[in-house]
């Protein structure tokens, strides 16, 4: 190797994503709520808020919605999955879809110690449906 170049053999080093390098430095946290039967408009959260000097970065999100009746089963399965930084307040990702949706993010959202992240999910069907969410990433 010569003078002053990295050595890149035998993965010594490399470039890493964000999200990627979490998983080596980071603890793992997932955000998680679920239920059945959830009529027009009713929201499930959870929250998080990191200890200093911890910084939470959220990388990916998940949610799905369907019907709690066999009947309703062709019908939409609208649900929306919202993340507030802090709750109520600014709405820093938002999701929607009909039966559900999962995106892992190219650019995680940075929570800082002793701020306070909400994950919601809200039912938007015109009957009951059984929804729920995750959003997972690291705290480093």
């Amino acid at each position: 190797m010569a003078h002053g170049y990295p050595d890149f053999e035998g993965n010594k080093a490399g470039l890493y994503s964000i999200s990627y390098w979490a998983a080596f430095e980071g603890k793992e946290i997932v955000l998680e709520n679920a239920g059945v039967n959830q009529a027009f408009g009713a929201a499930l959260n959870a929250t998080r808020t990191p200890v200093a000097p911890k910084t939470f970065y959220i990388t990916d999100v998940s949610f799905y919605a369907g019907a709690s009746n066999a009947a309703d089963a062709d019908n939409n399965q609208f649900a929306a999955l919202l993340i507030f930084l802090p709750f109520p307040g600014t709405i820093v990702l938002a999701l929607g879809g009909n039966g559900g949706r999962t995106e892992v993010l190219e650019r995680p959202i940075r929570v800082v110690a002793t701020a306070t992240v909400t994950a919601a999910i809200y039912a938007y069907a015109n009957h009951d449906i059984d929804m729920g969410f995750t959003v997972g990433g690291y705290e480093i």
